[in-house]
């Protein structure tokens, strides 16, 4: 495979895979192993969902849910830059939870459709239809009253930074570590959102608590949510004044102020729109990210390809549905670090077979010639292309220390090592 893989024939021998042909009459029928060696490995398909899955995904409904409701109230009132602000920073929330979401193979995103294409303002994959409920319920809430409005941010805000410690307590419980990095984010962000709603309110004479939340809002928290929220939301306000009161100076991200911390506008204490800086990918991890996403649409198109030829071997589609979630993560990176993604003409996917790379499509020629002769050269030619992820994953991971980078990259180790020993239990 050119400068990729020194050859299929050569690559077998190397990994002491190339055994006699069989026909696709042998009796091979399941799917590939999802092994969970500890708790960074791919659940079973199977399986119950574990408390912190069912956190993370509760997770992704509230950031979504933020997102679409702060999009809608920016739209109502223009003119107040609160909305706008946290609407951006919780695209990026939401983005990262979807992300962190598509790294295990066994989870649904419940705000995306199969295709991991967002659904509209306000739906989601809810079968209660909870969150919808919330949404429209928020919305009405509010009507043409940005005092209102303001009020609803105070409550997502609430909302999220309960949901973000509970799914931290159970990532934590269950040592799902690169979880527990995405979480880092929020828990750092959604203060400086709580901050600026809060901020606005007392703007307009409002001092909003628990009692006067629960005569807008009813029993929105249980009695175990408070005992959980109120400790917590004292501390990020109580360092809080009156607008003007000293400290602060001008926002950086409005021009507003001065505040002694956070500015109404939620940009947060430095003018972004998460409290953070985003970082610039070095040459180098760069390079990887470029290559990285071409190798994953390239093993996504060779598996549904071949799968299409062993029609009756799950282990192709099932597979392949993972390795076009693990390119879409990729892709959406592209977007964040404001990159040229190699495997997209403007905002079109490319064709298959095509990744503006020639080595790479004769790569992916070569890959379907060789699987395509029998059932066992398709399952070599799997455990080939999961093997070369994994040393490429690897030597990335060597060359960054970026946290998003570093989680994706050893979420996908951990479901390309699952995808070579289904392979390799196939060539044996």
């Amino acid at each position: 495979m050119k400068k990729y893989v020194l050859s299929f024939i050569s690559y077998l021998l190397l990994l002491g895979l190339f055994i006699p042909s069989c026909t696709q009459d042998n009796s091979i029928t399941d799917g590939p192993e999802k092994s969970k060696e500890g708790a960074m490995m791919t659940a079973q398909l199977n399986e119950d969902l574990e408390v912190w899955e069912v956190d993370l995904l509760t997770l992704a409904k509230t950031e979504k849910l933020a997102h679409d409701l702060y999009s809608e109230l920016s739209a109502l009132f223009p003119d107040n830059p609160v909305f706008e602000h946290t609407a951006a920073s919780e695209l990026v929330h939401w983005t990262r939870i979807s992300d962190l979401i598509a790294t295990y193979d066994n989870l649904d995103d419940p705000t995306r459709d199969g295709d991991g294409v967002a659904y509209g303002p306000g739906v989601f994959d809810d079968e209660n239809d909870d969150f919808t409920t919330v949404y429209s319920s928020m919305l009405d809430f509010a009507g043409d009253d940005v005092t209102k409005a303001f009020k609803v941010g105070y409550l997502i805000e609430c909302l999220e930074i309960l949901n973000v410690s509970k799914a931290t307590t159970s990532a934590t419980d269950a040592a799902i570590s690169e979880a527990l990095a995405v979480y880092s984010c929020l828990e750092t962000a959604e203060p400086h959102h709580l901050k600026a709603y809060n901020w606005n309110l007392l703007k307009v004479g409002v001092e909003y608590n628990w009692e006067l939340i629960a005569d807008d809002f009813g029993d929105f928290f249980s009695e175990e949510d408070l005992t959980i929220l109120d400790p917590v939301v004292t501390d990020i306000l109580e360092d809080q004044t009156a607008p003007g009161n000293g400290g602060g100076g001008t926002c950086p991200g409005c021009g507003l102020g001065p505040y002694t911390n956070d500015c109404p506008c939620g940009l947060g204490p430095c003018g972004t729109t998460d409290g953070t800086t985003t970082a610039t990918l070095s040459e180098a991890e760069l390079n990887d990210l470029i290559y990285l996403v071409k190798l994953e649409k390239m093993a996504y198109e060779v598996y549904t390809t071949l799968g299409q030829t062993y029609s009756t071997m799950p282990i192709l589609g099932n597979i392949s549905e993972a390795e076009y979630r693990h390119w879409k993560v990729l892709q959406n990176l592209f977007v964040k670090y404001s990159e040229t993604d190699p495997t997209k003409d403007g905002e079109v996917d490319l064709g298959i077979g095509l990744y503006n790379d020639d080595d790479m499509s004769d790569a992916y020629d070569e890959a379907i010639t060789y699987g395509g002769v029998s059932l066992l050269q398709a399952m070599e030619t799997g455990a080939i292309i999961e093997q070369l992820e994994l040393d490429s994953l690897n030597n990335a991971l060597g060359r960054t220390v970026l946290p998003d980078l570093t989680t994706i990259y050893n979420n996908f180790i951990n479901a390309d090592g699952a995808h070579l020993t289904a392979f390799e239990k196939h060539t044996n």
